[in-house]
């Protein structure tokens, strides 16, 4: 018996020590939220456009491949090889996907900072 007393006041204790932490920690944070926004978002737009020049390239990089499998899947239809075809078109759509997602960052970033 002397021990559930022990265990749960133990657990009161921490409660209630972790619970007046994180109203505290809640009420610094919603004071300073509004200098940081500024300066976080300057530094995100600083730090997404050294990442433009490289997304920019993967995105011709990726382009460069399309045209590549294009070829390669009309030379399969060609010799009437089904299933060299079937995987260049899996391969193709997975591309494409890349390309749409790469090329999505980069209007984002032009949105979201201006560039």
């Amino acid at each position: 018996m002397r021990v559930r007393k022990l265990v749960a006041g133990t657990l009161l204790t921490a409660v209630g020590v972790l619970g007046t932490a994180g109203v505290a920690a809640a009420q610094s944070t919603s004071s300073t939220s509004t200098g940081a926004a500024g300066a976080s978002t300057a530094t995100r737009c600083a730090k997404a456009e050294a990442r433009l020049p490289k997304l920019q390239e993967r995105v011709g990089n990726v382009e460069a491949r399309i045209t590549k499998v294009t070829q390669a899947i009309a030379t399969a239809q060609a010799a009437n090889k089904d299933k060299l075809v079937a995987r260049l078109q899996q391969r193709l759509a997975t591309l494409q996907q890349r390309h749409d997602r790469a090329g999505e960052v980069v209007s984002k970033i032009n949105q979201r900072c201006g560039t």
